[in-house]
């Protein structure tokens, strides 16, 4: 597909330029054409982006199976923090069940898997929502633990550079809730000027400013909600990264971060 594009356009070009089309107008018909082929180049280039990442997640998911881990799928959307900590609470009150019935055996780990594949779509989606409820709760709740947090994402999010939709989202509750005070540029941005950590630290309405918007359905949980949930859960939550495979050839690294639900 991406040679055929290229070819197509090259010969769009030299069919332009052989039916003897003034210069200027040809200027403009190449550039429309140019205009179009680099948009297609952009999409296949974040095609081969995606599908790099999906092969990577697939061998992560293939190495930690291998550790013993059980693979519990969630779908890659903006719900998928919540998702992922819902099937998790799910399989671990079941396994829970299953080891104290006496006389009984356990489950394996198939077994936990076909009875997660096996939940509806209404009761995942719902109890979802209801951890981001629980997250956007605890955040308000807890102000000593989050407003330094919650304002450091609000610095990152109000630079322009910051071009995730999380970080553009943020950015707008920014110039929504404190049009009054904020300083913005010709171009509409926050002046970069501005102390922005220590005017949002002076703000009692910080995290409703926050929350306000990662409480949406869709919008990607972060560390800050991660820290929340497990507050929440009363679970301590650890992340494994997938950072490539090992020079020696053993597969992929699995450092990984916990956070304890018990730390302040």
């Amino acid at each position: 597909d991406l040679i055929a594009t290229v070819t197509t356009y090259q010969q769009e070009r030299e069919l332009l330029m052989a039916e003897g089309i003034g210069h200027a107008g040809m200027e403009l018909n190449s550039s429309l054409t140019g205009n179009e082929l680099v948009q297609t180049l952009r999409g296949f280039k974040q095609s081969i982006s995606e599908n790099g990442l999906l092969i990577e997640e697939e061998a992560f998911a293939a190495r930690l199976t291998a550790q013993q881990f059980v693979h519990l799928p969630a779908p890659m959307d903006g719900d998928c923090l919540y998702h992922s900590m819902f099937t998790s609470k799910v399989a671990l009150e079941w396994l829970k069940v299953a080891r104290s019935t006496l006389g009984k055996p356990g489950i394996t780990s198939r077994e936990l898997e076909q009875r997660l594949a096996n939940l509806s779509h209404a009761v995942v989606f719902s109890g979802a929502l209801d951890l981001r409820v629980q997250a956007m709760e605890c955040i308000r709740a807890n102000p000593d633990t989050f407003v330094p947090m919650v304002v450091e994402s609000f610095v990152t999010a109000a630079n322009r550079s910051s071009a995730d939709v999380t970080s553009q989202l943020l950015r707008e509750e920014l110039k929504r809730r404190y049009a009054g005070d904020l300083v913005l540029d010709n171009s509409g941005e926050i002046d970069a000027q501005l102390d922005m950590a220590e005017y949002l630290r002076s703000k009692p309405d910080v995290l409703d400013a926050y929350t306000c918007v990662m409480g949406n359905p869709g919008v990607f949980g972060e560390k800050n909600e991660i820290i929340a949930l497990g507050k929440a859960l009363k679970r301590n939550v650890c992340l494994y990264y997938y950072h490539g495979e090992r020079k020696d050839g053993k597969g992929a690294q699995l450092p990984a971060e916990q956070f304890n639900h018990k730390a302040s």
